[in-house]
């Protein structure tokens, strides 16, 4: 049993609990907590995240909360680790200036009262997440060639000779955002840059699959370029 959230907490309550966001069985947000050492997977589409819960009353579970016996294929496992942190008197974590600690309100006055145990998520490559993504949507068997990006100041665009179907989408992945699908024959990527006169043109035979994908952190587009299997 998979148990739909939006979020999951990044920190371990004394109690071994962490707060996680459950969707109910009418799609509304629910605050809960669960015990961490129950959790056996946590997995990502971009979207939801799927808890594989331990537990003996799954009926219960599914009553009130919104499960899946099996998550979308698409949706990867995250690698997760706990550490812990030590917590100053006034409440700010211990941080470290080369090999001595310090607190970042009270300087090197600090006084450590308690410790906080805290989970590290590890999320997959977008890469990845989007050609199962495509895979899963398009129906086809892809191979992750190259990343190429372009904006006003130059790059690679990328293009189909033949463009047999083109499909706007606006999925995100973290960051990143999948605005449009090029599906189509022989790859071409012409590459230029504002400060030089040379443009450089390669061409490729076969089938691909280009996502345009967009950073919110940047300014320009990255073409994933796959190819069909």
């Amino acid at each position: 049993m998979f148990l739909v959230a939006k979020s999951v907490g990044k920190r371990v309550s004394k109690k071994g609990r962490v707060s996680v966001v459950l969707l109910s069985r009418s799609q509304e947000e629910t605050k809960y907590s669960l015990k961490f050492e129950k959790i056996k997977r946590v997995l990502y589409d971009g979207k939801n995240y799927y808890i594989d819960y331990e537990t003996e009353n799954e009926e219960y579970y599914r009553s009130k909360y919104l499960t899946v016996d099996e998550p979308p294929r698409y949706a990867l496992p995250l690698k997760f680790s706990t550490y812990k942190r030590e917590v100053c008197r006034c409440g700010s974590f211990i941080e470290w200036d080369a090999d001595e600690p310090y607190c970042p309100r009270c300087g090197y006055n600090f006084e450590i009262v308690s410790s906080v145990k805290l989970v590290h998520y590890e999320y997959p490559d977008e890469k990845e997440f989007f050609k199962l993504f495509l895979e899963e949507k398009m129906g086809l068997k892809l191979r992750f060639v190259r990343d190429n990006f372009c904006n006003m100041a130059g790059g690679t665009s990328t293009t189909l000779e033949k463009v047999k179907r083109k499909v706007n989408l606006n999925y995100s992945f973290l960051d990143w955002t999948l605005r449009e699908v090029h599906v189509g024959e022989n790859l071409v990527e012409v590459t230029s840059y504002w400060d030089e006169t040379e443009v450089w043109e390669k061409k490729t035979e076969g089938k691909f699959v280009i996502a345009v994908v967009s950073n919110w952190r940047e300014s320009g587009w990255h073409y994933f370029v796959y190819q069909i299997l």
